[in-house]
């Protein structure tokens, strides 16, 4: 008798767990085909399953690094936003951004001359000093 020898062409895409298992069954004798065949049937779901979860896992981490990266750009724009105000409302002081590392948002640092007419600022040669930074409760 002759024999039949079978072959599987695939193109394209990638070949999921589930359907390497299931190609599988012809390496299998004869007598064990069945058994190969409901393993298959029974695992497929919970391959599935996992799956599943694993990629719900990665949307997550995604999603939070990219809502993270759009509130780290929010805050560059709002303190940004503050600068370009101070700066209006001080054309003379130097203003700048202060980084707080314990604080959720950084700070506008303004740095006046010494006011005119005001003898103590002008004997000593100080200006004054002004920190905005928005209030964050407990």
């Amino acid at each position: 008798m002759a024999q039949v020898t079978l072959f599987h062409k695939r193109f394209g895409g990638s070949i999921s767990l589930a359907q390497e298992l299931a190609d599988m069954t012809s390496e299998f004798p004869f007598w064990a085909r069945p058994f190969w065949k409901w393993f298959v049937v029974w695992l497929a779901p919970k391959i599935q399953e996992t799956q599943l979860q694993r990629t719900m896992r990665d949307v997550e981490r995604q999603a939070k690094e990219i809502g993270d990266q759009w509130e780290k750009e929010g805050r560059e724009r709002v303190v940004l936003a503050a600068v370009e105000q101070a700066k209006l409302e001080h054309p003379d002081a130097k203003v700048e951004v202060v980084k707080m590392p314990h604080h959720p948002v950084d700070a506008v640092y303004i740095e006046k001359p010494p006011e005119p007419g005001n003898q103590a600022q002008e004997a000593l040669g100080f200006g004054s000093i002004e920190i905005r930074a928005p209030w964050v409760g407990n």
